[in-house]
């Protein structure tokens, strides 16, 4: 994937039945015409199955929204790579805020599923991002940036074409409430430093960051022409074919307009 192309992700989080999702499959895959993009959809398990088959020989990869670190054991509840590889699962959601928040999930814990998805060399994203506190408080740099370090700890050599970062601020997550494009574009900046100073400049430079926090088709075209956004990881704006496919078009048109 060329360094000019954008990963344009979706996370349906708890939405959308099977026969759902089988309509929105339907209706999303003409968007996909001229597609330079790389296209991600985190279902919920679920609908990994059919969203799977539906997803043959087009640009859509499905992702899971979580993994455990081991391959088996007594988890109730949990899921691995290993049985989800089984489906055709290549792309891995790591770290998500209401994972962090709802659900307990810590840094070390992060690290450990990154580390297991490394090793299985599957394609992930980790999302890291400051609260509305951490925010007021001028912490948000620091905070963002330790989440950035704690979860690739241990990680010598960074494949950046299996490995992104999505920072999403969390207070505008399901909010409505969307970042100042520029103030995105310094974090984005801050974290690719991070990476270039933990793992090498040429890293940081190749690395794909996006940015995640109620953005649609109105406001996603501001973001993708910062010069530290390579894409954009959307929420609601994503159960919508149209709205996606939206924003599949206006990547695009950014894409061509760079080639004029």
């Amino acid at each position: 994937m060329d360094q000019r192309d954008f990963v344009i992700a979706g996370n349906w989080k708890m939405h959308k039945t099977v026969e759902e999702s089988k309509v929105f499959m339907h209706d999303f895959k003409p968007y996909l015409k001229n597609n330079r993009c790389k296209i991600i959809l985190f279902v919920p398990y679920t609908n990994i199955e059919s969203c799977v088959k539906l997803s043959a020989k087009t640009d859509i990869c499905v992702g899971a929204q979580n993994f455990h670190w081991e391959d088996s054991g007594a988890f109730t509840g949990e899921i691995s790579i290993k049985m989800l590889s089984g489906l055709g699962v290549k792309n891995y959601l790591v770290g998500h805020s209401e994972r962090r928040r709802c659900f307990g999930e810590t840094d070390d814990v992060i690290n450990r599923k990154i580390k297991k998805a490394v090793s299985e060399d599957v394609s992930i994203v980790l999302c890291v991002g400051e609260t509305h506190q951490q925010r007021e408080s001028g912490a948000a740099i620091e905070s963002v940036i330790s989440q950035v370090k704690e979860g690739l700890s241990g990680i010598n050599n960074i494949n950046t074409s299996k490995i992104y970062i999505a920072y999403e601020p969390v207070w505008a997550i399901g909010t409505g409430r969307v970042a100042n494009p520029q103030e995105v574009n310094q974090m984005c900046g801050c974290i690719r430093t991070c990476i270039s100073d933990g793992w090498g400049a040429g890293t940081g430079e190749k690395f794909k960051i996006l940015y995640g926090g109620s953005v649609d088709r109105k406001t996603c075209r501001e973001f993708l022409l910062m010069s530290d956004i390579n894409g954009v990881l959307v929420g609601g704006a994503s159960l919508d074919p149209d709205e996606f496919g939206g924003i599949i078009g206006v990547a695009n048109d950014i894409l061509n307009e760079g080639n004029d």
